[in-house]
């Protein structure tokens, strides 16, 4: 059964159109990582620095396996730099 993964960003100000470019090469590309569904990213109408991901996953270890390779390669830290706090992630399924 998939997973539903929600993480929420708050992007610093001035790094918030590279951040929102990050993203869209993400949304490209995560869905042929193995173990990825789909993609979704919502930015808040009245806060844009404030932007979520929705993503489906076969299953909560196939999205850990994923975030184990982006923090070993570098790329979480290069995802950090353009944030003003650490995201919030919950993991989700139907009920």
């Amino acid at each position: 059964m998939s997973i539903l993964l929600t993480i929420a960003f708050e992007a610093k100000p001035d790094r918030l159109t590279a951040f929102l470019e990050l993203l869209a090469t993400v949304k490209a590309e995560l869905p042929g990582t193995a173990g990825c569904e789909n993609i979704r990213i919502l930015q808040k109408i009245d806060e844009p620095t404030s932007v979520s991901l929705i993503e489906t996953w076969g299953s909560r270890v196939e999205h850990q396996a994923h975030v184990e390779a982006i923090v070993a390669n570098g790329g979480w830290n290069h995802v950090m730099s353009h944030l003003a706090s650490p995201p919030v992630s919950f993991y989700f399924q139907e009920a």
